[in-house]
């Protein structure tokens, strides 16, 4: 072989690895690239999942739970206190009379044939109620001087003689029936008294008038 050809032969095996190097470069590129790839969807699969909606967290003003099986905390009145539970606090005063003369401090009344009315209302804390009842008396209680049932002005009756009333409501009995008594001046009472047995009461007095 001359050295003309020897040469050429260098040549073309040196172009030969110089060509192959160069396609070996070319996978080694191609593959990091499509590893990048697979990073960056990696990458942002991990950041998608880090981003994921967390539960809500109340703040310390927030509304009160209203869930079921929850009650709600008491209603209040409007002066902030609780409202009354139906307690018979209430107290009853009396309104009118009719008819309404009077003679030496008393009501007149016609005893033999009675018909008297009496107006009440009911007094006391808001939301309480009165409970009530009437006696018709012969004597006239006092601080001394208890209300007895077994006093009672015998041949009068009352309608209604007991009830409830809501505090600022009004009722209206009537007073019936014949009265004789043994003594002169012939008088009787008809005392309200609320809360019942409690002691406090109010009277208003009857004269017997021919």
């Amino acid at each position: 072989m001359g050295a003309r050809q020897a040469g050429r032969v260098v040549v073309v095996v040196v172009a030969a690895l110089l060509l192959t190097a160069s396609r070996c470069g070319d996978g080694d590129d191609g593959s990091s690239a499509k590893g990048s790839g697979n990073g960056g969807a990696s990458g942002g699969s991990s950041t998608g999942g880090g981003n994921s909606p967390s539960k809500p967290v109340k703040s310390p003003g927030s509304s009160p739970d209203t869930s079921p099986g929850k009650s709600p905390g008491p209603v209040n009145s409007p002066d902030g206190s609780p409202e009354d539970s139906g307690a018979f606090t209430g107290t009853v005063v009396t309104r009118s009379v009719n008819p309404p003369y009077m003679t030496d401090g008393a009501y007149r009344a016609t005893c033999s044939a009675l018909d008297i009315q009496l107006t009440f209302q009911a007094q006391g804390a808001y939301g309480a109620t009165a409970k009530w009842r009437v006696l018709v008396l012969d004597y006239e209680p006092s601080n001394t001087r208890p209300v007895k049932e077994g006093n009672a002005a015998r041949g009068v009756s009352v309608r209604p003689a007991a009830g409830t009333l809501d505090v600022g409501s009004r009722t209206t009995i009537n007073v019936s029936g014949k009265y004789t008594s043994v003594v002169s001046p012939s008088d009787f009472w008809v005392v309200v008294e609320a809360p019942v047995k409690s002691g406090n009461f109010t009277p208003t007095p009857f004269r017997c008038v021919s």
